[in-house]
């Protein structure tokens, strides 16, 4: 009696098994459309730069964690695009931790990527944190394609940082007239004004980067570099010892 109920509990799991087998073959296709649907749609959202940086940040983050599925299988340059663009997320909500933190790991994807060394410099000259890293990337970023302007802009930053007004208006000046953009002519004339040499020139960059954007300035002046702290700074400089 034992032997045979034995046998039938066998046989039972058997088909129990065999109907559980044809249960998840069937659903997982379904199941595989699906994560495969969210990460492309997460994927779309973290791309798309108009959007908030908090929406960013989370529909990056559902595409980062779906990334290794099956279904999904991205690579590497997926996998590291999609840091880069929540890195830049991170920035606009003001997380410079978790900022740096993936330009980071998208480095260790690809470490000779333009875009993500210019974030890694980016992101810390923001922070204000490990400048010598930051400088190092913009550098090399430069290095690999000397007619990229973002890691000049970037590095602009950098020098601000450090006090180094010459060579910041330097480095915004190349950027600007790569791609003549205010923001960065407006970071030469913050420069231009905190060296004190020629004030007015200075005020002439600022003045034309805002006719052509009126936000020109927005960015540098909420990281606290303004004109009125810079011609601060001109004055502490001329007045004698």
């Amino acid at each position: 009696m034992v032997e045979k109920t034995t046998v039938i509990g066998e046989i039972l799991m058997r088909r129990l098994g065999t109907l559980i087998v044809m249960a998840l073959a069937t659903a997982a296709p379904a199941l595989a459309q699906e994560n495969w649907g969210k990460w492309n749609d997460a994927a779309s959202l973290c791309y798309d730069v108009k959007n908030p940086g908090d929406k960013r940040v989370a529909a990056c983050s559902i595409a980062v964690e779906l990334a290794p599925d099956p279904a999904v299988n991205a690579n590497d340059e997926d996998l590291a695009k999609l840091l880069l663009y929540r890195s830049a997320a991170y920035l606009e909500v003001r997380d410079t931790t978790k900022a740096i933190a993936d330009a980071d790991r998208a480095h260790s994807i690809r470490a000779y990527d333009i875009q993500i060394l210019n974030q890694q410099c980016w992101a810390r000259a923001v922070a204000n944190v490990e400048l010598d890293k930051a400088r190092a990337a913009c550098t090399e970023a430069m290095r690999i394609n000397k007619d990229d302007p973002n890691p000049f802009d970037s590095r602009g930053l950098v020098n601000l940082r450090e006090g180094k007004w010459e060579d910041a208006s330097n480095d915004y000046k190349v950027a600007a007239v790569f791609r003549t953009m205010p923001f960065s002519r407006y970071g030469a004339g913050l420069a231009v004004i905190a060296d004190g040499r020629d004030i007015a020139r200075g005020e002439g960059l600022i003045a034309t980067a805002l006719e052509r954007d009126p936000k020109a300035g927005d960015e540098l002046n909420r990281l606290g570099f303004t004109p009125e702290k810079m011609r601060a700074i001109a004055a502490a400089k001329a007045k004698p010892n």
